[in-house]
């Protein structure tokens, strides 16, 4: 609370930095180079660790410790299990048929505006293009 209130005085009395100093002050502390290298490095392991499967992942797990690898492995075998039953209930290529259902739908509406000839009148009350 203190620091907040000393943050607060100092922008009163207009004693704090230039913003444009500021950024080249801490951009000065960087070598980006070396920060792009390091964020090649942590993106390269995530994708070489994305490709592991589930038992790899779970022998994987293991290695955190032995109650903390086991809760990890129970939390991705129970998401796994999850996954399972709603693809029961809801198959995965539904999705796909709703959404070439709604472009056929709105294409339909085109060419039935055109042709019967209401045109633009049609496709500006129907999808509320402004005039």
């Amino acid at each position: 609370m203190d620091a907040l209130n000393e943050a607060i005085l100092i922008r009163k009395k207009q004693r704090f930095m230039e913003p444009a100093l500021a950024h080249q002050i801490v951009a000065s502390m960087y070598n980006w180079r070396d920060v792009a290298r390091r964020t090649e490095r942590i993106y390269d392991t995530v994708n070489l660790c994305s490709n592991l499967s589930d038992s790899g992942k779970m022998s994987r797990y293991l290695l955190f410790g032995r109650l903390t690898g086991l809760l990890f492995c129970l939390v991705l075998s129970l998401g796994r299990i999850i996954m399972k039953v709603c693809e029961f209930f809801v198959p995965t290529d539904v999705s796909l048929d709703f959404e070439t259902s709604i472009h056929s739908k709105s294409n339909d509406l085109i060419t039935q505006a055109i042709d019967t000839n209401l045109g633009s009148s049609l496709l500006i009350e129907r999808f509320r293009i402004p005039r």
